[in-house]
């Protein structure tokens, strides 16, 4: 979040493809489900109709035999890490919803954010990875986030 006429950047670590379906515009940090990719030629499509596992689909652009979910495994990089760090240079409002914070490169975010002198507020279960001068909202998220929206669109005193 921004100051007021700036800009806004959602990233998210889900794989699902839930907030693009509610409108945002998301940085999918760790790829889309729904999307498969060829390890060929790079290619990337969408795809609800195959969700056999035993059953490959073909690369429509090069004819590679088989595609892989177009997701981040473990030991590979996240997607738009040179995107989300230049945001966070600029950022006046880091917000943490849903994380434990301590699964890197995502947790550094939160440390970077502090670092650039951004306002800090993190929602979770358990405070974890929190340092003096974070806002913690402890509880669901469907539960403490519009509190946590109020507070943090309410002008300032």
């Amino acid at each position: 979040m921004r100051a007021a006429g700036g800009s806004f950047l959602l990233v998210s670590q889900n794989v699902d493809d839930l907030h693009e379906r509610a409108g945002a515009d998301v940085l999918s940090m760790h790829g889309q489900l729904l999307d498969l990719a060829c390890e060929t030629c790079r290619a990337v499509v969408r795809d609800r109709e195959h969700v056999d596992a035993h059953e490959f689909v073909a690369c429509p652009s090069c004819g590679a035999p088989r595609l892989r979910p177009d997701v981040v495994w473990f030991g590979e990089v996240p997607r738009g890490l040179d995107a989300i760090e230049r945001a966070l240079v600029d950022c006046t409002d880091f917000v943490a919803i849903g994380t434990s914070g301590v699964v890197w490169p995502a947790a550094g975010m939160l440390h970077a954010a502090r670092e650039f002198g951004a306002r800090t507020f993190v929602q979770a279960l358990e405070a974890e990875n929190l340092v003096r001068g974070d806002r913690f909202v402890q509880g669901r998220a469907a539960d403490v986030v519009p509190g946590l929206l109020d507070e943090l669109l309410a002008p300032p005193n």
